[in-house]
């Protein structure tokens, strides 16, 4: 059987850069959009999927599947669970993927594949007749159970469940990168702070700190972004313009 290529590409869009953090004096609106840090962010929701997994009805399986099938058994395995009414033993099936970034054609893509590849997680309960493990067995592309049976006969195998730790350690790294993807993607759609500037351009300021400290200059120009002003200043009789801090100048009284 051919085995069947289970990957998606995707070009890799060029880092956004973050936007500057707004210094004391600088007012900003939004305020709970503040920069998230994304290794504790992170930490504190591994933790947390952790606490979930053991609270989690059923018992995590691995089962072997043909590789290149992976996701067909996890789409067929769902679809016969909730066809033969037995989706209340059938929890979650998983295929754990990963991203990786690749070089093809020149060109740096961002591959989605699978990360265990001839392998599908299940969690689920078992029933007194067997009949899930059946369920699973006979779907299509399923080649049986990872783990020792407890019973002799080869057609009533049970497989043995992971530990908790043994599940973690096989959904862990998918799940940190699903949880990264996120959080870069609230960080692209959260709008910068609108910096509020208090001067025009044509207003005397006083220059508060800095070689030209004790002056009066006239505003010439705003820049909110760099949070700077440019002034005109008088030295040596003739007019220079500079760039300064908003911080280093004050409205003349």
């Amino acid at each position: 059987m051919n085995e069947e290529m289970d990957q998606t590409e995707v070009e890799l869009e060029p880092t956004l850069d973050a936007p500057e953090e707004a210094d004391a004096t600088a007012e900003t609106e939004a305020s709970d959009n503040a920069p998230v840090d994304a290794e504790q962010a992170l930490a504190k929701h591994m933790r947390e999927y952790q606490t979930a997994l053991r609270l989690q009805p059923g018992d995590w399986y691995v089962i072997h599947s043909y590789s290149g099938h992976e996701r067909k058994v996890k789409a067929n395995l769902e679809q016969r669970a909730e066809s033969l009414g037995m989706a209340e033993f059938i929890h979650e099936v998983v295929v754990p993927m990963e991203e990786v970034v690749e070089m093809k054609n020149a060109q740096r893509k961002k591959i989605t594949r699978v990360r265990m590849p001839g392998y599908v997680m299940v969690r689920m309960n078992l029933d007194d007749d067997n009949q899930v493990l059946r369920l699973v067995k006979d779907t299509p592309a399923v080649t049986g159970f990872v783990g020792d049976s407890r019973l002799k006969s080869r057609e009533d195998q049970i497989p043995t469940p992971l530990s908790i730790p043994e599940a973690y350690e096989m959904l862990a790294p998918s799940e940190e990168q699903r949880f990264m993807r996120e959080l870069e993607a609230e960080a692209v759609n959260t709008p910068a702070p609108v910096v509020k500037v208090e001067y025009e351009i044509g207003e005397s300021v006083m220059v508060t700190a800095g070689p030209f400290l004790g002056q009066t200059a006239t505003v010439a120009d705003v820049m909110p972004e760099a949070k700077k002003l440019v002034v005109t200043l008088t030295l040596f009789g003739r007019d220079t313009q500079t760039e300064l801090l908003m911080s280093d100048v004050s409205k003349e009284d």
